[in-house]
């Protein structure tokens, strides 16, 4: 998808390339990735994205907090290990019901 943004429209890719960059880095590193403002300025996010498909697609959990809701390191300290958590158990689910299949 990346690959393609690029092609499509490099300003826009030379604009964000730090901050998907940095994605990719924590997702490697961490499971997840945040956005400190990114989409709204005064919103902080993290994002899990399922290992498992489902219907072939990849789904993406993800939690934005308003900055005001924030104290400093609840992003990657609190929120981000509780929702991989969450996407660990969704996995977990739909495996047993594949197998129950």
């Amino acid at each position: 998808m990346l690959a393609a943004l690029r092609r499509q429209d490099p300003a826009i890719w030379r604009r964000h390339a730090p901050d998907w960059e940095q994605a990719q880095r924590d997702y490697a590193e961490h499971g997840y990735c945040v956005g400190q403002g990114d989409w709204h300025s005064d919103v902080h996010a993290v994002a899990v994205p399922m290992r498992t498909r489902v219907d072939g697609q990849t789904l993406v959990f993800n939690c934005g907090v308003p900055v005001t809701r924030l104290r400093a390191g609840d992003l990657r300290g609190r929120i981000a290990p509780r929702l991989r958590t969450l996407v660990a158990r969704v996995e977990k689910m739909l495996e047993r019901q594949n197998d129950d299949a």
